[in-house]
Parts: C-alpha cells; sequence; structure tokens
C-alpha cells in the first residue's frame, strides 16, 4: 500500500466506522452484537470499542443483569420488573453463552486430529479461562513435606 492511501474496509467494517455515536441503552440488538463478536473471540474491549459502548456501562449492565440472573426470586416477580432490567438479565446470560460457545469452539479445535495450532488453541484457553485451564501454583512454589527433625537425627 502505498504512502497516503487507506486502507479498503470490509463491508462490516465500513458499517462499523461509520456509526459514531455513543451507545447508553440496552437493546436486543446491542445483545445480538455483542454475543456475535464475543463467539468469535474479540475480547470485552473490542467489543465496547466497535460497538461504541462505554466501560461503565457495560459493567452496570452485567452487575444488574447478574443479580437478577443470580437472585433468588421467584419466577412471578419478573413480571413486575421494569423492561431494562430484564434486558440487563438477557445480557448477561447472552454473554456468557458466547464465551462459553467460545471455549467449546477452541477445545474443538484443540481436539480435532492433525490440528498443528495446538498450543496455540490451548494458550488461547490458557489466557482467556484461567481458572480451568491454566496451571495453578501456589504462590511461594508447591508445599514441601520437609521435616527439618529428619535430616539432623
Amino acid at each position: 500500500m502505498a504512502l497516503g492511501m487507506r486502507p479498503r474496509l470490509t463491508a462490516a467494517a465500513t458499517a462499523i466506522t461509520t456509526q459514531r455515536r455513543r451507545v447508553t441503552t440496552l437493546d436486543r440488538a446491542v445483545i445480538e452484537q455483542f454475543s456475535e463478536y464475543l463467539t468469535k473471540g474479540l475480547p470485552f474491549d473490542g467489543c465496547l470499542d466497535i460497538l461504541c459502548v462505554s466501560s461503565a456501562a457495560f459493567y452496570d449492565w452485567l452487575r444488574r443483569g447478574k443479580m437478577l440472573a443470580d437472585g433468588s426470586e421467584p419466577e412471578d416477580a419478573y413480571a413486575t420488573l421494569p423492561e431494562t432490567e430484564l434486558l440487563c438479565m438477557e445480557f448477561y446470560l447472552a454473554i456468557r453463552q458466547a464465551c462459553a460457545a467460545y471455549r467449546l469452539t477452541m477445545l474443538e479445535s484443540l481436539h480435532r486430529p492433525g490440528n498443528r495450532n495446538w498450543f496455540r488453541d490451548l494458550s488461547i484457553l490458557e489466557r482467556r479461562d484461567r481458572k480451568n485451564f491454566s496451571r495453578y501454583d501456589q504462590q511461594g512454589g508447591a508445599p514441601e513435606h520437609y521435616d527439618p527433625d529428619e535430616k539432623f537425627l
């Protein structure tokens, strides 16, 4: 590419770059786009940048959705909730489902016979989901079974 020339953008990238307004309200279109990008492997901050969502709004939607999804409220209590709260719960559950779908895709790729990029897939899983896929060593190393009395007796 010569100096001064702009790179060609795909149709999706062109649509994204023409959107210049900050998204402040949650709707089903934002939930679907977020889920799509997360399923493809884009991290949270990349989704926020593409969709023009502030991180404060994102974490507020997640917090409100988690409170509702993890709560112990009876089923009829959801009928009296405002639409925005139900959208936050839908957003939270969609985010979790999209992240799980991405992990499943990576696991299927990891276990595919003849996969020459298995180490790459494993590294991505270790970084994305440390709780389930990374090695855990206690701080200060593994516990030792050292008894000083045995050594000096």
